[in-house]
């Protein structure tokens, strides 16, 4: 397996991750019957454990290989796929999806730096198509999960499964990175960002809250507003990463 297709290979799998955890949420209000409000509050410690890792990540990459750091991120990451299903009460949520966040955040600044790196290496672009291999993770196995809903499986199972075929599949994946990287050999620490990277931001914060939107509150609407099944619920999310992978063009 060559580095970009080792690097593309762990976008599908960030990408199942988030389609099968995304894919569970409505079960998971159910299971706790909590409000919206409470699980949006719970929901927004994700985004709270990313805002704290992403940054750390950034530094950790400016003096190591980024190959290391993404093997190192995925395998943690993977690690955490059943837990939020096994949680007791809100504050248990809040607790488990900060960390969830957390080390999903790291994953997803290391894996983006990775294909940096072996695009630079390529010399031609190809961080569209990584993207697409996170569509296509998130299709699968949210498609994985409104199967299993269908056939009566408990989610927490379900998740298990999922999280440890992802963790085992990373072990050998993330092996076969390559040695392009992105980190410097006399590391810069962390630095305020310039207004070219603010703007860029700002337009990321745009675009993540939207699929933010889409990925966390989705299925809720067709479970509880459209009055879907469970099955139906999950495919939610197939719909929009199918959108988002035939955006990306092929190269």
């Amino acid at each position: 397996m060559k580095p970009r297709l080792a690097t593309f290979a762990v976008f599908a799998i960030n990408g199942a991750m988030m389609g099968t955890w995304v894919a569970h949420i409505p079960w998971l209000q159910d299971h706790l019957g909590i409000s919206k409000s409470t699980l949006g509050l719970c929901l927004l410690c994700i985004a709270a454990g990313a805002l704290v890792s992403m940054p750390v990540t950034g530094y950790i990459l400016d003096g190591r290989s980024s190959a290391s750091v993404t093997r190192a991120a995925t395998l943690i990451f993977c690690l955490m796929l059943p837990l939020p299903l096994l949680a007791t009460s809100p504050i248990t949520l809040a607790g488990i999806l900060f960390v969830f966040g957390a080390s999903g955040g790291a994953m997803d600044v290391s894996m983006n730096a990775h294909g940096v790196a072996v695009e630079r290496e390529l010399g031609s672009p190809i961080m569209s198509s990584l993207h697409g291999g996170w569509s296509v993770g998130g299709f699968l196995s949210a498609g994985v999960v409104a199967i299993a809903a269908a056939a009566g499986v408990d989610p927490r199972l379900e998740s298990l499964l999922v999280g440890v075929s992802l963790w085992v599949a990373a072990l050998s994946i993330t092996r076969r990175l390559g040695s392009a990287s992105t980190h410097s050999e006399a590391g810069t620490g962390f630095a305020l960002p310039s207004r070219a990277v603010l703007l860029i931001g700002g337009l990321c914060f745009l675009a993540m809250m939207t699929e933010g939107a889409i990925g966390d509150w989705s299925g809720i609407y067709l479970r509880h507003d459209a009055g879907a099944s469970a099955a139906a619920a999950a495919t939610a999310f197939t719909g929009f990463s199918l959108g988002m992978g035939r955006r990306a063009p092929r190269r």
